[in-house]
């Protein structure tokens, strides 16, 4: 009686949690944006939504390693998310630096978007303690955007009282790396020694942006996080791991 009991409450906690993280993969898909973490958000549901509905199957025939497997992997996507925003949400800017970096984030057409807005809000916070630092927005443009990014970025920094003179715009960018190669090009024109930099991007995205400012050459860059959206941080959290992964392997 107690085994048939226990069966019929993993069946539930599966079918209730593989149809919790399948529904909100379609919502992600249909009403904010469709990307590889969505993708496989919405795989990793189907999945164990499957494990409730044929869960004497999954019980009796899949061997035990392939089980072992899957749910390992599961508790290690699930502690490396919670690493990643927990790394990121630490500050460590010293308000002191030369050069604020504000990673690009996406546009809607012309105007960035509610994660780009909130990295540069985050950089007008910055700029009012620390007034005399250059700060360069970054980014090319991108599939559906009229504009560059790092355009964008500089008028609504403009607009919200940041002088154009203390702006740098790099436009070429195509990902977090290039944002840094390009920029360094750029900043020649300013610096002739050593300059100190801090970056700014959301939380999930300072650890991996660390990793390429360094590999980029920028040997002690600080950073400031702004917030996730509430309804990004599964999937994005599990994109990123999946990018961190990348820049191990390939270094990029």
């Amino acid at each position: 009686m107690k085994q048939f009991h226990l069966s019929i409450l993993f069946r539930m906690l599966y079918i209730i949690l593989g149809g919790l993280l399948t529904f909100y993969a379609f919502w992600m898909f249909v009403r904010v944006i469709f990307h590889v973490g969505v993708f496989l958000t919405l795989i990793l549901g189907l999945l164990i939504l499957s494990f409730g509905i044929f869960y004497d199957f999954y019980r009796c025939r899949l061997p035990l390693w392939l089980k072992t497997v899957f749910w390992t992997g599961v508790a290690a996507s699930v502690i490396c998310v919670v690493l990643l925003y927990g790394y990121g949400s630490r500050d460590t800017v010293t308000y002191q630096e030369d050069v604020l970096f504000v990673l690009g984030g996406g546009l809607k057409r012309d105007v960035p978007n509610t994660a780009l807005a909130r990295r540069l809000d985050r950089a007008v916070l910055y700029y009012e303690q620390n007034p005399n630092v250059m700060i360069v927005v970054t980014g090319g443009q991108g599939v559906n955007e009229t504009i560059s990014e790092g355009l964008a970025m500089e008028r609504y920094l403009v607009e919200r009282g940041i002088p154009a003179g203390q702006i740098v715009r790099e436009e070429q960018s195509t990902s977090t790396y290039e944002n840094f190669i390009y920029s360094r090009e750029l900043l020649k024109k300013y610096f002739d020694g050593d300059y100190t930099v801090a970056y700014i991007t959301t939380d999930y995205h300072i650890f991996r942006s660390e990793s390429l400012a360094r590999l980029a050459g920028y040997e002690e860059p600080t950073h400031c996080h702004s917030d996730s959206l509430v309804q990004n941080i599964i999937a994005s959290g599990i994109r990123e791991i999946l990018a961190v992964v990348k820049l191990w392997l390939f270094r990029c």
